[in-house]
């Protein structure tokens, strides 16, 4: 479901919103002073922080590189340190570029939570924008500290370079802030959205993300100044459990039948789609358009299966190898199509050297019949799914899992292996039973996260999902590739650029 645009340049960030939920208009830039003065100068603010989540030094594709790049899922081209982990130092290009593009959705919504307050407003709006803000500063920490471990907690607008100089503080104070932002969020968004408003956060997002946030703090991360590995609390298993049971219970969320359906243009904000980034097709591309450029980048280059090919990233081999033969599989990868002589092309070719991601390809056309809808690289609609109902299943079993073991039975929903085989029967797999892992909760929790691969591949989660059960090395070795990875890859280094402008801050272990 695509909605109209809103275009602005909002409070010295230089940002078009690209929303896809408020009527077309255009402003000239605004200036803090004679902002923050109108209902609608407060949701122009807030439309300004989902733009930048949008843009492509965010979720339009570094966020993607960083969180997916680093796994044994996905392979980059052009020999990116992310992906192979070589001369992976704090003057790489991507890690700085997503640093300096988080830092500027703080500096958005610490604006909004600031100055929106103040105006004459329906209280009802005031409340969701504020709890909107919330919600998004929520998920940009959640990101900035799972990359970066200790980190400046700064939840005020800086008005000059000095007050930018702060220093770094314990990982426990930025989840203590990111749980905060999440309780408001969750007391203030609505349900749900009609009409133009569909794709902003709601309190079922808020509650998805809150569950992942417990989940994260229950596992492993590291010790930034040492290196060492640390195992969270097991106790936030529990908030994850109840809050994963909310969502499931609400009745708001289910599976699509087929799980290809997922990626459909139709079926964008619909009943498996908890919180995306929204994109539009049509709209002009790189000329003020607000697509994505995800699409062309999973582009096999020479296949003429897209308007534009840049063969940015493909699939590690091994990972489809082993990857189950169930319905996901066809849908996930492409490995073979019609070129434009209606001449089938398998791998491996000379343009399909290994397989490629087929799931996001939404406008690509083979054989002879070329209807190519985007005008250029960055015309394409597809949203980028952040939660999804699925991802909460999978949560919820890990829960369960961790707190009461494989064989926890408390009726049809509250028990382990509810969500997981929710996920793998809609799949085509079989569901598991207690005996599949032995009532082992070792072995099963490797069979969630194998799961989770599966299911949830290229969608932002395979590094932190290895970094939260500790087994990043582990992995990447036996998948044999990324040989120089180490235990101190389970942090990024803070970008050398950031280190210059603050000398305060301090670089984290083995960088």
């Amino acid at each position: 479901m695509k909605k109209t645009i809103l275009s602005i340049f909002v409070i010295g960030v230089c940002a078009g919103c690209h929303e896809q939920f408020l009527e077309e208009k255009s402003y000239s830039q605004i200036s803090v002073e004679n902002s923050f003065k109108t209902e609608e100068d407060a949701i122009m603010a807030v439309n300004a922080a989902y733009s930048l989540l949008a843009g492509e030094t965010y979720y339009d594709n570094t966020y993607m590189l960083m969180a997916d790049g680093p796994s044994d899922m996905m392979l980059t081209e052009w020999n990116n340190p992310l992906d192979n982990y070589n001369n992976l130092n704090n003057t790489d290009d991507n890690v700085k570029t997503f640093w300096n593009a988080a830092w500027k959705v703080n500096a958005q919504t610490n604006l909004v939570m600031e100055r929106v307050p103040a105006i004459d407003m329906d209280p009802v709006v005031k409340n969701r924008v504020l709890g909107e803000a919330s919600f998004i500063r929520a998920l940009n920490y959640f990101h900035l500290v799972r990359f970066f471990g200790n980190i400046p907690l700064i939840t005020k607008t800086t008005t000059n370079v000095d007050e930018m100089l702060v220093e770094q503080v314990p990982s426990d104070k930025i989840y203590e802030q990111i749980i905060t932002d999440l309780e408001f969020a969750c007391e203030n968004l609505p349900d749900a959205y009609e009409g133009a408003d569909v794709g902003r956060a709601t309190r079922w997002a808020a509650k998805s993300l809150l569950a992942k946030v417990y989940l994260t703090m229950a596992g492993y991360r590291e010790d930034p100044l040492t290196g060492e590995l640390i195992k969270g609390d097991s106790k936030y298993y529990k908030n994850t459990a109840d809050l994963c049971l909310e969502v499931i219970q609400s009745g708001l969320f289910d599976l699509f039948e087929n799980f290809a359906d997922i990626y459909e243009d139709e079926n964008e904000n619909l009943v498996e789609d908890i919180f995306s980034i929204q994109y539009l097709d049509g709209a002009g591309g790189y000329s003020g358009g607000v697509g994505t450029t995800k699409t062309p980048r999973f582009v096999p280059k020479g296949s003429k299966l897209a308007a534009v090919e840049w063969k940015t990233y493909a699939v590690e081999k091994l990972f489809y190898e082993n990857f189950p033969d169930d319905d996901r599989k066809a849908a996930t990868f492409l490995v073979s199509y019609l070129d434009e002589n209606d001449a089938l092309v398998t791998m491996p070719s000379a343009i399909l050297p290994y397989p490629f991601v087929r799931k996001f390809l939404s406008d690509i056309h083979e054989g002879s019949d070329k209807q190519y809808k985007a005008v250029d690289g960055k015309d394409y609609g597809d949203n980028y799914i952040v939660l999804r109902y699925a991802d909460v299943l999978l949560m919820y079993s890990e829960a369960l899992n961790e707190l009461y073991g494989p064989s926890y039975n408390n009726g049809t929903v509250e028990n382990t292996l509810y969500g997981i085989n929710r996920v793998r029967t809609r799949a085509g797999s079989k569901a598991y039973t207690v005996a599949d892992c032995n009532d082992d909760p070792d072995m099963l929790r490797t069979m969630i996260l194998d799961e989770r691969c599966w299911e949830l591949c290229f969608e932002g989660h395979g590094w932190f999902d290895y970094v939260r059960h500790g087994v990043l090395v582990e992995r990447l070795l036996v998948a044999g590739r990324a040989t120089n990875v180490a235990q101190h890859n389970y942090l990024m280094p803070i970008p050398f650029s950031a280190r210059q402008t603050n000398p305060l801050l301090k670089q984290n272990y083995g960088y």
